[in-house]
């Protein structure tokens, strides 16, 4: 499997794409959906990113957002 490229630019938004592990279709359960929801709030208090807008596909997750700080989006 070849990894998609990463950029990390300082002072832009970012579009963050991640698949699940053998795309198996976890988030096609509501619950597991929202816990994943849940955990992204917590970390946007963590990295004080500002969220613009996501999906949550049943095999996948979409993400657009602006880190606050200098944390570097690719860990």
């Amino acid at each position: 499997m070849t990894k998609s490229p990463r950029f990390d630019s300082g002072g832009t938004a970012r579009f963050i794409t991640s698949n699940c592990a053998h795309r198996l279709n976890i988030f096609e359960d509501g619950s597991c959906a929202r816990l994943f929801l849940q955990e992204v709030v917590v970390a946007r208090e963590k990295h004080e990113f500002r969220l613009f807008g996501y999906a949550v596909m049943p095999e996948h997750i979409h993400l657009v957002l602006h880190p606050q700080t200098s944390f570097p989006m690719s860990r």
